[in-house]
């Protein structure tokens, strides 16, 4: 294992990274899929998902498949 640690690694190496969440969907997120901006269904990626709670929502909602990418998985 490379001994330079970033900010970044720091935060995964203590698991701070574990509170990085938030307790309700991003407003932004409902508006679009209210909105119909996103065209369902279709296909979401989300590079830096966390524990994929947006992409949960996406795919109760109709989004035919959804990919997530995070570096803490």
């Amino acid at each position: 294992m490379h001994e330079r640690w970033t900010v970044l690694d720091q935060q995964y190496r203590t698991e701070i990274h574990r509170f990085w969440r938030y307790s309700a969907l991003p407003p932004e997120l409902l508006a679009a899929l209210d909105d119909g901006w996103l065209g369902l269904p279709g296909r979401a990626l989300a590079i830096g998902c966390g524990l994929g709670t947006e992409l949960g929502h996406l795919a109760e909602r109709g989004v035919s498949r959804t990919v997530g990418v995070d570096r803490s998985s």
